[in-house]
């Protein structure tokens, strides 16, 4: 019997290294990533860079046009990402949907959130309370929740951008001490 169970363990243990190994901070990248191995990786449609500090691409998320954002720091290292969702409706109480619908799938990937916030402004009547979509494209009502893991902040959004209702979801490098460039700190320490 004992064999049995020795046997089963050597033979699962790869799977769980490589489901560990598998493991992602953004899309299919690691914090650290270079500028260059996500631009030549990422499948997405390209639309545009901005020097070597931000790419952005076209993609479908669970079927959502969305625009999909890389950041990077001085040393060109992914620090961060953002999912910007574009569809836009007549009726902005569906938005409201979205929100929950990725917030449940977030949940479903990292747990419960670390926070949750439905933020009012300070002159908003009982009566506007009671339409959460319009609050959202009038700017009196953000809706957030947020996820802290061992290497990253997630965090879903919605919120106004002159008057239209935004979806998006940004994830961040919790630590990038070591995304610094180590080599070049280094040289600090004589003169320290």
């Amino acid at each position: 019997m004992k064999n049995k169970i020795l046997l089963a363990f050597i033979l699962l243990m790869p799977v769980g290294f490589l489901a560990a190994q598998n493991k992602t901070d953004f899309r299919v990248f690691n914090w650290g990533t270079s500028f260059y191995q996500v631009q030549s990786s990422e499948t997405a449609k390209f639309i545009t860079s901005d020097k070597d500090d931000m790419l952005e691409y076209n993609d479908l998320l669970g079927g959502y046009d969305c625009n999909v954002f890389y950041t990077f720091n001085e040393d060109q290292k992914l620090i961060g990402g953002s999912y910007f969702f574009t569809k836009k409706y007549t009726n902005p109480q569906l938005l409201i949907q979205d929100f929950n619908i990725f917030k449940g799938l977030l949940t479903d990937k990292y747990g419960k959130p670390a926070s949750e916030t439905e933020s009012w402004t300070n002159n908003t009547t009982q009566q506007e309370k009671q339409n959460y979509g319009l609050a959202i494209a009038d700017g009196s009502l953000v809706l957030s929740a947020k996820w802290v893991t061992d290497r990253s902040i997630i965090q879903i959004i919605l919120n106004s951008a002159n008057r239209q209702p935004v979806l998006h979801i940004h994830y961040t490098a919790k630590s990038l001490t070591e995304l610094e460039n180590m080599k070049l700190l280094q040289t600090a320490i004589p003169k320290l």
